[in-house]
């Protein structure tokens, strides 16, 4: 089988932190190890979102145009996810060639395409301008109050329930990065519309979308009718000639992975989306981008009439709280991989285990400092205590648990993939009984390879012979890891870069 997944391309307006290390990427590696141990054809596309216009508070903020805020970005976040073992088949740079002409050319024809088809529409909307110098106030620029549940809110999604918006609908709207005055006018803009709503939703039943995400779709269809923006007034985003000066398309995650796609596709294969491609597309993204994510890829399946299709799968983690507090970049809150990695206090494999553990397959969740530092330390414990001593027993590896793997891999699958699940299945091995020496680590090495690759193959070497004198090394971190000694690496209000 082949699979294609697609992991919501990060913007590039700061480096990584745990909740986006730990959420969509660690998700997006971890399934696409699994499938390819398995014997599937895995290609794994992301880049960088250059065109979204968070990038011009981040540059303002810097001190730098927002073409080298992206540049600089761009590669740090590669470099981040790099350190936590996270690998793609390509790492996608829209803003520059040789991807930059054939990425705006792909969001032109596909406007050109469903404007013709009568997929999208010219819509009459309420638009947001600063009083002070006349710039509209979208994304990075507008915020409130969520219209579903009250929680402060900017751009256009909502953290806290997922609600998509536009910025007509915010409660208590003001400009968010100065204290202007909002001043509406009334626009006309490009929308999307679902020809059959209840046809998008049987769509995302049948892919084995947990009902919960399937009740943000529908919610949003029933508050909005389904309404998706195609265009809107800017100075950065994806110019067309299909607009005036002035105005840009979205930069939709859905037209990403159809680029992104095609960058992994063997050569002269046919489109990956197309329908009868014979790949399986996954999409893997946060609960804040349930709209973009659900219902943009079905309503561009219905305005192409079918020539292309939405992903077969999707995956949706919610947002990670550190200490009771959202990990965020534009507050500057949380533990930066660059930090934690870089310091060589906890390794790939440690911070991996760690946050694969954190419930976000089922939504919102909570990591405290200690618990983190416990979890971490009894990985280290068992490795120690355990692993390198039934490596001097065991001469060789024999006979993996299949029973066990199997039970981990159903856990793996893109229509059911829960990593809290398939780590509780290697923790009971790690940390269970191991009368079989041989054996034990020979499951073990099978089961850790998705979720601590680096401990996979240590006792894979030092099995074969092949590990040097130090068959910890890269496996564990450097130094007695304590609360205090993490809190170094905590940054609650700060620097990004």
């Amino acid at each position: 089988m082949k699979y294609t997944i697609l992991p919501m391309q990060p913007t590039p307006n700061g480096r990584m932190h745990i909740g986006h290390g730990g959420g969509t990427y660690l998700r997006a590696d971890v399934l696409a190890r699994s499938l390819r141990a398995e014997g599937h054809d895995v290609r794994v596309a992301c880049g960088s979102d250059a065109y979204e216009n968070w990038i011009l508070a981040a540059s303002a903020q810097d001190g730098r145009t927002p073409a080298d805020t992206c540049a600089v970005y761009h590669s740090g976040i590669l470099s981040d996810l790099t350190a936590l073992d996270i690998n793609f088949d390509v790492w996608i740079d829209p803003l520059n060639e040789p991807h930059r002409q054939a990425y705006l050319d792909i969001h032109t024809e596909l406007f050109r395409e469903v404007s013709a088809s009568g997929g999208a529409a010219l819509e009459t909307e309420l638009v947001p301008y600063a009083e002070a110098d006349d710039s509209p106030l979208l994304g990075t620029f507008i915020a409130g109050d969520c219209p579903n549940c009250g929680a402060p809110a900017g751009g256009s999604s909502c953290t806290g329930c997922s609600e998509h918006f536009q910025p007509s609908q915010l409660l208590n709207p003001h400009a968010r990065l100065s204290d202007t005055a909002i001043v509406w006018r009334e626009e006309k803009n490009w929308f999307l519309r679902p020809r059959s709503a209840a046809n998008l939703l049987a769509e995302l039943e049948s892919t084995g979308l947990a009902a919960e995400h399937v009740a943000v779709a529908a919610r949003y269809l029933e508050r909005s009718g389904g309404r998706i923006r195609l265009s809107g007034p800017g100075t950065w985003g994806v110019t067309s000639p299909l607009l005036p000066d002035g105005w840009v398309l979205s930069n939709s995650y859905f037209l990403y992975c159809l680029y992104a796609s095609r960058q992994v596709a063997d050569e002269a294969a046919p489109e990956p989306f197309a329908a009868g491609s014979g790949v399986v597309t996954v999409g893997i993204f946060g609960t804040d981008n349930s709209a973009p994510g659900l219902i943009v890829p079905g309503l561009y399946a219905q305005a192409t009439e079918g020539r292309l299709r939405a992903f077969n799968h999707t995956v949706v983690n919610g947002m990670l709280d550190l200490d009771g507090q959202k990990c965020s970049t534009s507050k500057r809150y949380g533990i930066w991989l660059k930090d934690v990695l870089g310091s060589g206090m906890v390794s790939s494999d440690e911070l991996r285990f760690a946050l694969s553990g954190v419930d976000l397959d089922r939504g919102r969740a909570n990591l405290n400092l200690p618990d983190l530092v416990a979890t971490i330390n009894g990985f280290r414990g068992a490795v120690r205590d355990r692993v390198v001593p039934a490596l001097t027993q065991a001469p060789a590896l024999a006979g993996v648990d299949q029973d066990v793997l199997a039970t981990q891999r159903r856990s793996l699958q893109p229509a059911s993939l829960n990593l809290p699940s398939a780590r509780a299945v290697l923790d009971d091995y790690l940390f269970g009984p191991a009368p079989d020496p041989a054996r034990w680590l020979a499951s073990l090495a099978a089961l850790a390879a998705p979720l601590t690759p680096r401990l996979s193959a240590a006792i894979t070497a030092a099995a074969a012979g092949t590990a040097g004198n130090d068959v910890l090394n890269d496996v564990l971190g450097v130094g007695d890891l304590t609360a205090d000694r993490l809190e170094s690496v905590v940054r609650r209000g700060g620097s990004s870069s």
